[in-house]
């Protein structure tokens, strides 16, 4: 987004030096068809990204569910949709959380899934994650989550599996490595969790006794590899 020193004029006349934006704004020089000029520009995307969200906050719920799932493949809009969830109410994303929801379970997208789990961590409210089991099949429901995953998204699985309200068919946490420090995240949610049912979990693991799994022993179809 790039603004003319007309532009600043419009909505404020006092931000037309790059002294006057408290650093948010820089100046530039710029080409056009009758030579240099000066132009202004956000110091980062992320700023930009932010604004977005806000304008599209705004907006009723049925143009943010449209926009939000005709973008959700183009990577750039990532950040600007994590604020659109730490900004809106649910009534307004709902129909965005179950369409992510169900277009990611089973296995039919797993990269979807972790954004979904960093979408509802954004919102920080607990209705978020139980709106996301209304009206779904339950004993249908089977998670996988993709190998490699950070510590950061280890945390925000396990929020929702402490605050999700389902009965999952199948849980795959990982195909791949299970540091001793993701379990310890993990082992914490399930241990808080009173609100998901797992028939069957399947985890690897790696440099981890048996004992620091136990928690996940509960299930009565855990699967747990020590290799």
């Amino acid at each position: 987004m790039v603004f003319s020193k007309e532009d600043l004029e419009e909505y404020h006349c006092e931000l037309t030096t790059s002294s006057n934006t408290l650093g948010l704004i820089t100046a530039f020089k710029g080409f056009t068809e009758t030579g240099i000029d000066l132009k202004y520009q956000f110091l980062h995307l992320t700023i930009q990204e932010f604004f977005a969200a806000e304008a599209l906050s705004h907006e009723p719920p049925e143009v943010q569910t449209k926009f939000v799932v005709d973008h959700l493949h183009d990577d750039r809009y990532r950040t600007m949709f994590r604020f659109l969830f730490g900004k809106c109410g649910l009534e307004s994303i709902e129909a965005v959380l179950c369409f992510l929801f169900l277009t990611s379970i089973n296995g039919k997208d797993c990269d979807r899934l972790l954004f979904l789990c960093h979408l509802l961590y954004e919102a920080h409210d607990p209705g978020f994650y139980r709106a996301v089991g209304r009206n779904i099949p339950q004993a249908e429901v089977r998670l996988n989550f993709p190998d490699d995953v950070s510590l950061f998204d280890t945390l925000v699985i396990g929020k929702f599996l402490s605050h999700a309200r389902m009965e999952v068919k199948c849980l795959d946490l990982y195909d791949n490595d299970l540091t001793r420090q993701k379990l310890a995240l993990l082992t914490e949610s399930v241990d808080e969790s009173s609100e998901i049912t797992i028939d069957e979990l399947k985890l690897e693991t790696r440099g981890c006794s048996i004992n620091e799994v136990t928690p996940f022993l509960q299930h009565p179809d855990s699967a747990v590899y020590l290799p």
